[in-house]
């Protein structure tokens, strides 16, 4: 994880079909309130499993989550497809920062959730409580990046 020149950040949403957040914080992206893009980088958004946004559960066979792990992207599982679209469609961009966007019914407070101590990633944390002190910054780094089975970690950066 070298290189870090982030020019794109992918905002994902409905990766849990039932968790509102990050669907909300698309609307007033698309709807022109918040304006996410920055002279350095530029923002797009996806939703993660449109299909259990509509049905409002959190998936409809597996947990899109856990299901993409480098092993085993091939499945009749309507989330295991999923993964493998995302993969296909966003893993090859060098340059692109994947946020992955959640919400929580236990009392977590605003988490920011990484998945690497890279110092990329520790100063990520660093900044995010800076800018934010109420913010828990937890570091999710026991398994390499290649063995997470995390949308996030599809990409390079995530």
């Amino acid at each position: 994880m070298a290189n870090h020149s982030i020019n794109q950040v992918l905002l994902v949403a409905g990766t849990h079909g039932n968790e509102l957040s990050g669907l909300y914080l698309q609307k007033l992206i698309r709807d022109g309130v918040y304006h996410a893009d920055r002279s350095t980088f530029q923002v797009k958004n996806t939703v993660g499993n449109p299909l259990a946004v509509k049905k409002n559960t959190r998936f409809i066979d597996i947990d899109l989550n856990r299901a993409f792990s480098s092993a085993d992207l091939e499945s009749d599982a309507n989330e295991k497809r999923l993964a493998a679209e995302f993969v296909k469609q966003h893993a090859s961009n060098e340059n692109q920062l994947i946020i992955d966007l959640h919400n929580t019914t236990c009392n977590m407070g605003a988490t920011l959730i990484l998945l690497s101590n890279d110092p990329y990633y520790t100063r990520m944390g660093a900044y995010v409580k800076q800018r934010m002190p109420e913010a828990n910054i937890l570091f999710e780094d026991r398994k390499s990046w290649q063995d997470q089975p995390y949308l996030c970690t599809t990409g390079e950066h995530g």
